[in-house]
């Protein structure tokens, strides 16, 4: 039944937009589909990730994702289920599956090859209603006992944060498992991804989960690591994949499918504007300023190796056009052409050849020494740009 719905899954992954990944080479198979299937465990403890369909069968973002990762590597995919993310790694790590589904964490780290996040979720503490612990901070004292599900991300994080308070763990992980302990053993705390939380907290009014988080949980895939050798050619083929179904917008679709409100990370690479440069997309917004010794609003966050790779896009760069040495000044001929080069294109216009505005205070005739400055500046002129 699951590979006969895992074919399901397949053809609606079908309808994702075409890949700009690289046919998989034969190392790449080799390392993440060694049976000549892909194996994929999904976790059936983390409800945002994945939920059992009518018949138990995968269902969510974690299933969507192997599917379309089995479509890339023209294999068959088997789902491996699992109640809790504990026994998830350890299959992986044991090399029963091939694939798995995980929040990233040092201590896995260690025998797993991560992708980058595909989606964020936030871990969070619930309280009794008359707790007298309010904020996230408050948790952190002796005498308070945080349950926790065994091995899952918030369970190694608290232990490795932690300083006063006590965790204690569940005999198994799972979504349910610290919730059940918390309420059966009267605990203070109990610790958990915040969507579950909060659905427990809806229908229970005697407990309330606490605003914030105290952790964000990195969900990525991942694929066994080999002592001394490593699984290079498949961990970097999966890296990319996560990296393009994220900027196609697929994640952030089949979150929505399963109905969770969990925000699907950024992608780090702009495959959406098919290798359209970010510096050349700036100079199509109307604020951009060929000649401003700074960038608009907004590039910063793009990041500054996008700025620094405007020559090599063919954006006008900001420096003389003659080379030299960091403690020397340029040539004066250097330096005449840079002059010509930065003149007005014509009356009236800016370094940047687009037309100067007058000033508002010029415009009305104010009286003063204020509308005598801003007279001046007139005369001079302003850019449209603001800049130059």
């Amino acid at each position: 039944m699951r590979q006969i719905f895992a074919a399901a899954i397949m053809l609606a992954a079908a309808a994702m937009p075409a890949a700009a990944q690289d046919a998989p080479s034969v190392a790449v198979l080799k390392d993440l589909a060694p049976t000549g299937k892909l194996r994929a465990g999904i976790n059936f403890g983390n409800p945002v990730l994945a939920q059992k369909g009518p018949n138990g069968e995968p269902r969510g973002v974690s299933a969507e994702l192997a599917a379309a990762l089995a479509k890339r590597l023209g294999v068959p995919l088997e789902y491996v289920p699992f109640e809790a993310a504990g026994k998830s790694f350890a299959a992986l790590a044991a090399g029963t599956t091939d694939v798995g589904f995980f929040a990233i964490e040092p201590v896995r780290a260690a025998e797993v090859e991560f992708s980058a996040p595909y989606v964020i979720i936030e871990g969070t503490y619930m309280v009794p209603k008359d707790s007298s612990l309010k904020a996230i901070a408050d948790v952190d004292r002796p005498g308070v006992r945080i349950a926790v599900g065994l091995k899952s991300a918030y369970d190694l994080y608290l232990t490795r944060t932690i300083k006063n308070a006590t965790v204690v763990r569940a005999p198994v992980g799972g979504g349910k498992a610290m919730i059940d302990m918390f309420v059966n053993d009267k605990l203070e705390v109990a610790a958990g991804v915040k969507q579950p939380l909060l659905a427990y907290a809806k229908d229970h009014p005697e407990v309330r989960v606490m605003d914030g988080h105290f952790m964000e949980i990195q969900q990525a895939m991942g694929t066994p690591k080999k002592a001394g050798e490593g699984r290079t050619a498949g961990a970097e083929y999966l890296r990319a994949f996560v990296e393009d179904v994220k900027a196609s917008g697929f994640v952030a679709e089949a979150l929505k499918r399963s109905g969770q409100s969990a925000a699907a990370a950024r992608a780090r690479v702009a495959s959406a504007f098919s290798g359209e440069s970010q510096v050349s997309r700036l100079e199509r917004t109307p604020h951009y300023c060929p000649e401003a010794p700074r960038w608009p609003q907004g590039a910063r966050r793009r990041g500054r190796d996008d700025v620094r790779s405007a020559a090599a896009d063919g954006a006008r760069s900001h420096r003389p056009a003659a080379p030299r040495s960091r403690n020397s000044s340029p040539p004066p001929a250097a330096r005449a052409a840079e002059r010509a080069r930065r003149a007005p294109a014509g009356p009236g216009a800016g370094r940047c050849g687009r037309p100067r505005r007058v000033p508002a205070r010029a415009r009305r005739g104010q009286a003063g020494p204020a509308g005598r400055r801003a007279r001046r500046r007139s005369a001079r002129g302003s850019s449209a740009c603001g800049r130059c």
